[in-house]
């Protein structure tokens, strides 16, 4: 028995991809941990981003910091855990987008600009997540729950 989860292509006349269950988790527990520590340093510095928010007219940039925190820790952790995994991934790609829109579109800015390139590439393995689940090795497949 193949360790493989075959997905099949609708549609195509392509033939079913397998996707190595090692490499889900590798690709899950990579994107994760952006989310985790980047939650991580912002209760670190709470003050000092509720301050960046305000600057950028962010209303309630107090509660909206404290999302933030819970959406990148919460959603990092259900990711890597492979809880509720596509539900995780689409979680974080509604903040990479609301975060993105606030902070790097200034592309006169080398630094914003490059920051959100790297964004759109973390988009791209998010959205692949919510295609593919949490794989082999998740919470999910051990109590074989369906997402």
């Amino acid at each position: 028995m193949s360790d493989k989860k075959r997905v099949p292509s609708k549609g195509s006349r392509q033939p079913a991809i397998e996707l190595n269950p090692y490499l889900l988790l590798i690709g899950r527990v990579l994107l994760a941990i952006i989310f985790m520590v980047s939650g991580f340093k912002q209760i670190g510095n709470f003050k000092v981003m509720v301050y960046n928010l305000e600057q950028h007219h962010i209303p309630l940039a107090g509660l909206a910091m404290m999302l933030a925190i819970l959406m990148e820790i919460g959603g990092g952790l259900f990711l890597m855990l492979g809880y509720r995994t596509k539900q995780a991934a689409l979680v974080l790609v509604v903040f990479l987008l609301l975060a993105n829109a606030v902070f790097n579109l200034d592309f006169s800015d080398a630094l914003r600009q490059m920051q959100f390139f790297k964004d759109l590439a973390i988009l791209g393995g998010l959205l692949f997540v919510t295609q593919t689940g949490g794989g082999r090795f998740s919470l999910e497949e051990w109590f074989h729950q369906e997402t």
